[in-house]
């Protein structure tokens, strides 16, 4: 299967919408850019655009906040596509210092102000 990875380290690849539910109230303007419609402040405050770690919550989906990329064979996670080649998709320097990596970027748009949060682990 790694091999049949690999492939889509050169293409331009499709993520799948990645929303994430939250405590805190926000995501119409996500929407907004999104053109989706209703434009809604719900419990959906965050889009997560490139994540390789799940969200963390009681009762929350297992693979919530993990990004799954569409591909002409099938549906994969961003975790699969760089554990099945960490050099290709990481380079040579960080697959070897690190392993792999915990990378997460994403949009938020809260409608109440937020603290500072620092995820050292």
């Amino acid at each position: 299967m790694s091999k049949q990875l690999e492939e889509y380290a050169h293409v331009p690849l499709k993520q799948l919408s990645n929303r994430v539910w939250r405590t805190n109230q926000g995501g119409a303007l996500i929407d907004n850019w999104k053109k989706t419609s209703p434009e809604i402040d719900g419990s959906l405050p965050e889009e997560w655009i490139m994540s390789a770690i799940t969200a963390r919550g009681i009762d929350r989906p297992e693979n919530e906040g993990l990004s799954f990329i569409e591909t002409e064979d099938g549906v994969f996670s961003l975790k699969e596509l760089i554990a099945s080649n960490l050099e290709l998709y990481l380079g040579k320097e960080v697959a070897q210092k690190f392993g792999t990596t915990g990378v997460l970027i994403k949009m938020l748009d809260s409608v109440e102000r937020l603290t500072v949060q620092v995820h050292p682990d």
